[in-house]
């Protein structure tokens, strides 16, 4: 569908705001309409899409750093600490589970030390935190190179 110059205008009007996430209500709805229905048959609104998102990259690009307040990063540390404490735990019960099943699958003797968990598998959880990050964190846990 090939729109009027006015209505270009308005549509062109809510795509810019759609690309800088300053919609809401009714002129949110209609820019997810037009995306969905419109945009995708119209070579214009296409080509002004994409250069309103390339400039709206370019703004963000644009601002200068600043300092986040002095208490952000305690509360995100606590919050962090507070959400993996229950993960340490599972690491923790885990790890002495591991302890009593011996030579079992992936456990090996190390050095006569305890019990190690041969792991190659390079995970991540859900939240970013490697498998080597977790288990450096977990009480009574040491890593070793093999």
């Amino acid at each position: 569908m090939q729109g009027t110059m006015d209505e270009h205008e308005r549509i062109l009007e809510l795509l810019a705001g759609s690309v800088l996430l300053a919609l809401e209500g009714e002129d949110l709805e209609e820019a997810e309409r037009l995306l969905a229905e419109h945009v995708p048959d119209c070579l214009t609104c296409r080509s002004a899409l994409a250069e309103l998102q390339a400039t709206a990259g370019e703004l963000a690009l644009a601002a200068p750093p600043i300092e986040p307040p002095e208490l952000l990063l305690p509360r995100l540390r606590r919050r962090i600490s507070e959400a993996d404490a229950g993960r340490r735990r599972g690491l923790a019960v885990a790890a002495l589970v591991a302890g009593g099943l011996g030579r079992f699958g992936g456990l090996q003797e190390a050095g006569g030390q305890g019990v190690g968990v041969v792991n190659e598998h390079p995970g991540v959880a859900r939240r970013g935190h490697s498998t080597i990050e977790l288990l450096a964190t977990a009480p009574g846990v040491k890593l070793v190179a093999l």
